[in-house]
């Protein structure tokens, strides 16, 4: 794991923007893990290759438009992403809230167990696996209001390392610029 640029070429990258109550992302991983079902790769996905800066680039594009403190994802197949959310839930004060987004399922809303061993899934966005970041921004408004919005069960877009095309996707995101948002370096 790296701290800084966005464009890093290891497989793992973290981008932190600043925000003091999440020490645990700069010094290791973070205390809830990775989520469950990530380990065991299907194939071996070039850290270097336009689909692993594509996906870095898409999810920069997430976190710039959601203004999150910091993010983490793993390239490798199965790949997955974790944001970390600044509110809590009105919900769950007790409890740090984050996005998750691997390419089985697309994003998911989630919150730390009281333990902050493990990250529990409230609702999946659905609809596609790589979302407009826009649909990602309004997900988690809407998460932040009296409902539940996404869906309760995962839904199943794809088997991670399946020659569908997703790679492909994925690449066509590593050309993009996305600006950080105002203040942040």
């Amino acid at each position: 794991m790296t701290v800084g640029n966005p464009h890093w070429t290891g497989r793992d990258v973290l981008l932190h923007l600043g925000n003091a109550g999440l020490t645990e992302w700069v010094t290791g991983y973070h205390r809830a893990g990775a989520p469950s079902g990530w380990a065991g790769a299907m194939i071996e996905r070039d850290g270097l290759g336009a689909a692993a800066r594509g996906l870095r680039q898409y999810l920069l594009a997430v976190a710039a438009k959601l203004d999150v403190p910091a993010w983490f994802c793993d390239v490798d197949a199965p790949a997955g992403a974790y944001l970390a959310l600044e509110r809590r839930l009105t919900r769950f004060p007790g409890h740090e809230t984050a996005l998750l987004w691997d390419e089985r399922d697309g994003w998911a809303a989630a919150v730390e167990s009281a333990t902050g061993e493990d990250v529990i899934v409230l609702a999946y966005l659905g609809g596609d696996v790589l979302p407009p970041p826009e649909t990602v921004v309004a997900f988690v408004r809407d998460l932040y209001g009296e409902e539940y919005p996404g869906q309760p069960d995962p839904p199943g877009f794809r088997r991670a390392g399946a020659p569908d095309g997703f790679d492909e996707r994925l690449a066509a995101h590593a050309g993009d610029t996305v600006p950080l948002p105002e203040g942040h370096s």
